[in-house]
């Protein structure tokens, strides 16, 4: 209270050693509570020092198990991917050996109906080679029209990337190649699903039918001329299958009956025999 001077005097005149010693009394006891608090303090930084380094030390240990582990995953993975990539190899190329072998026509396409394969039959047909016609349009590739009306018909492996179904070619179909070459055809387009039923694409399978077509045109011909022939005749004729079900009568047996030309059911033919008749008939 009385300033710095006045405390150095009475300090130095010794006139209040009792308040000194009570002063000296109180540092030494705020000297000994900050090293109590210093010791505390060090002791626990040394055992934080201590927990950081164990902490440490499992963390790396932790930290090169997880390496190690993620190490194991990795080869493990790659093994895997490395396994199925070959299998899904050799798969496809047992797939395009087999679609190449087989007699008919294969054309593969995509979601959107670009072309993604064809096989050797396909590209005789179509007159594209399969570079030639990987990324093209289906539409492009696979020309078709109505064998009688020459109007463009609806492409079955679109229909099948719309529907997501089986789709039949029209009767009576020709495809016209690429050099103009007109092919008669049969067979269908089906979609390709993945995993989760989604459509990712089409397969169109087809097979040139010319020698059949010249067989069923040759026997149309052989029908009508057999027509032709029984209707000449003055006999009664008729032509009935294995179990006696009589599929054709000429005109001279209407005449004769006074049936109207018209289908009869199973033996109901029997009804204008005598029924004395109608056992040696079935014989």
């Amino acid at each position: 209270r009385e300033g710095f001077d006045a405390a150095r005097a009475r300090v130095a005149a010794g006139t209040n050693d009792r308040r000194l010693a009570t002063i000296d009394t109180l540092l030494d006891d705020m000297r000994d509570l900050e090293e109590g608090l210093l010791r505390t303090r060090e002791e626990a930084a040394a055992q934080a020092y201590t927990l950081t380094l164990r902490t440490g030390a499992l963390l790396v240990v932790l930290g090169l198990l997880s390496i190690l582990l993620l190490g194991w995953i990795l080869r493990r993975y790659l093994r895997e991917r490395d396994t199925a990539a070959e299998m899904i190899f050799h798969q496809r190329q047992l797939l395009e050996a087999t679609l190449t072998s087989i007699g008919d026509g294969v054309i593969v396409t995509d979601d959107t109906g670009r072309v993604t394969f064809l096989n050797d039959v396909a590209q005789r047909l179509t007159g594209w080679s399969e570079d030639e016609a990987r990324g093209q349009d289906i539409l492009d590739v696979f020309r078709i029209v109505g064998e009688d009306t020459r109007m463009v018909v609806p492409n079955p492996a679109m229909q099948a990337l719309e529907h997501g179904t089986v789709v039949g070619l029209s009767n009576h179909t020709i495809l016209i190649a690429r050099d103009g070459s007109e092919w008669p055809l049969d067979d269908s387009a089906a979609p390709i699903r993945d995993a989760q039923g989604a459509v990712r694409g089409a397969v169109l399978v087809f097979r040139e039918i010319s020698e059949r077509r010249a067989r069923e045109r040759s026997l149309a011909r052989s029908e009508r001329q057999f027509h032709l022939l029984a209707e000449s005749i003055p006999q009664l004729c008729w032509v009935a299958d294995a179990e006696g079900c009589i599929h054709w009568f000429n005109q001279v047996w209407y005449d004769y009956t006074g049936s109207a030309p018209a289908p009869l059911r199973a033996r109901q033919w029997a009804g204008f025999h005598h029924p004395d008749h109608v056992a040696r008939v079935l014989r």
